[in-house]
């Protein structure tokens, strides 16, 4: 059985992987979390900025990740 492709759904998931690694960039860079690396020219507008969007993001990027895996599942 030929399955049909849905091209938007390849573009929200490349979106989500972009979402995935400007999250672990933004931790790297003054989100709140550990890395291994700590930039040392960190102003607290970053930091905030940086936390902010981490929050955001982490509140659904993995869940829209698993939904679309389970919807497709057959």
């Amino acid at each position: 059985m030929k399955h049909q492709r849905f091209v938007y759904i390849d573009h929200l998931r490349v979106l989500l992987t972009v979402l995935v690694i400007l999250h672990h960039v933004s931790v790297a860079y003054g989100g709140m979390g550990g890395w291994g690396f700590i930039d040392p020219n960190l102003d607290e507008t970053t930091s905030i900025f940086l936390t902010l969007f981490n929050a955001v993001n982490q509140s659904f990027f993995m869940a829209a990740f698993f939904f679309l895996a389970a919807y497709f599942t057959s």
